[in-house]
């Protein structure tokens, strides 16, 4: 009901209020309507924040002439969209956008490409890093390695006569990923040997 249609109380609601219009619609004590605007920040219009596909819906508020302003949304990555709000830090993967993992210092960063380097799988885009560069396979076996030169982030075998942890003593990586015994170690077969030769029961160099 209009303010001079029946008495109403200084400053009650008129009917003219609209819900999220950015203005106040009040009655004064003489049965006249009184407009005045929201105060700044106000909730109007889609006031209702929310999280959709990695993107945060900021609230629309009033300014400060009275006018409902659509405020931007705003694009989480490389956070994520979480609690209808854009994430500042992570502790885990999932607080961060698809493509991006969380790094050791609590912040969101992209994922790297195969051969850039890595301090654990999470922050690959193949999901795998080894021997500290990010690796197209897990590359865990026998004489293999993903950061050879010319071919980092590409797991292959390690040149003849190459260390690995995995060989026995005496024994160092061949050109077939097996663990032969090197120049100087006791055979009784060349084929024990990675130069194929066996002499007065050493491997030759």
């Amino acid at each position: 009901m209009h303010c001079g249609e029946e008495p109403k109380a200084q400053g009650a609601p008129s009917s003219n209020e609209v819900a999220g219009d950015c203005k106040q619609h009040t009655c004064d004590a003489a049965g006249s309507e009184q407009v005045t605007d929201e105060a700044l920040g106000t909730a109007c219009g889609d006031a209702t924040a929310s999280c959709a596909n990695g993107v945060a819906n900021q609230p629309d508020t009033c300014d400060d002439a009275g006018t409902c302003q659509a405020n931007d949304n705003v694009a989480c990555a490389p956070y994520a969209c979480s609690a209808n709000a854009c994430a500042t830090t992570c502790a885990a993967d999932a607080d961060c956008a698809a493509g991006n993992y969380c790094n050791a210092s609590g912040m969101c960063a992209p994922k790297v490409a195969n051969g850039a380097s890595c301090a654990a799988a999470n922050a690959c885009q193949s999901g795998f890093c080894a021997d500290g560069v990010c690796c197209n396979t897990a590359c865990n076996g026998l004489c293999l390695a993903c950061d050879g030169a010319g071919t980092a982030g590409t797991c292959t075998p390690v040149a003849a006569g190459t260390p690995d942890p995995a060989c026995g003593a005496g024994e160092a990586c061949s050109d077939a990923t097996t663990c032969l015994k090197i120049a100087g170690t006791p055979c009784g077969l060349p084929d024990e040997c990675i130069s194929n030769v066996c002499t007065a029961g050493e491997c030759a160099p």
